[in-house]
């Protein structure tokens, strides 16, 4: 079997560099012969306000752009030998319909394309947009970024599972881990929510005070074959003592 690690939104130009380089240590370790970006390798907030000022727009997505461009790197270099495959995220397609919205003249222009922007042929990076999903263990199992959103971790897992795919599989899109079983007359189903590599408290988000934002960083690690897989291992991250840390493997990783 493959070993393949799946890394989850890291919303680049609000990504947080410590998950990402704790995130590279134990992708290091584990020494994949895949790596799966999950989407959302963008942030693109500034899509969500469709600001009018050309310039403002190029100047975000060229921070936000650098900002992927190391953090790619620092993956290949933590796999350097790993096929690397990614697919789109929400967040990443605000960045096309931000300037199409903004700047019509810019509609099909090559420039505003995803995989130009994210110069994925120059880091060797296969782009999966149609569909936005990878098949794995000969379509038993499906990595996609995902679009169904529960309130609880697992939630979104269940409904993933259960109303768009019906085989097990992993997305991102919640910034929650979590992992739910279905046996039907077909055999057990699973599902994972894999987290994020995001900033913890974005801007966007208002800080709750009594009750904390419910997401978890981390990233996920399996195998599969030609036509199985072993359940996903789910590897979240948690602060202790202001480090950043990881444990798998019988391994404590920290940042």
């Amino acid at each position: 079997m493959d070993k393949i690690a799946l890394i989850p939104d890291l919303h680049c130009g609000d990504e947080d560099r410590r998950a990402i380089a704790l995130a590279c240590s134990v992708v290091a370790h584990f020494a994949p012969d895949r790596v799966i970006f999950l989407g959302d390798i963008l942030d693109a907030g500034w899509a969500s306000r469709w600001p009018q000022n050309q310039s403002e727009i190029k100047g975000i997505v060229k921070r936000e752009k650098e900002a992927w461009y190391l953090a790619a790197r620092s993956f290949i270099d933590a796999a350097p030998k790993a096929k690397r495959d990614a697919v789109p995220g929400n967040h990443d397609w605000r960045v096309v319909t931000g300037f199409a919205w903004s700047h019509p003249e810019f509609d099909g222009d090559e420039a505003v394309s995803l995989p130009h922007i994210l110069k994925l042929k120059e880091f060797g990076i296969e782009w999966h947009e149609k569909p936005a999903a990878i098949f794995l263990a000969g379509k038993n199992f499906v990595a996609t970024h995902g679009n169904r959103i529960a309130k609880h971790s697992g939630g979104s897992a269940n409904l993933e599972l259960c109303e768009e795919w019906w085989c097990s599989g992993i997305s991102a899109h919640t910034h929650r881990m979590g992992q739910i079983y279905r046996t039907t007359h077909r055999g057990v189903f699973c599902w994972t929510e894999g987290g994020h590599l995001s900033n913890p408290l974005p801007k966007y988000v208002p800080v709750n005070k009594v009750a904390p934002l419910n997401w978890q960083q981390g990233i996920v690690l399996m195998e599969a074959g030609n036509s199985e897989f072993r359940a996903p291992i789910l590897v979240p991250f948690w602060r202790k003592a202001r480090r950043l840390r990881a444990r798998f493997d019988g391994k404590e990783f920290m940042e």
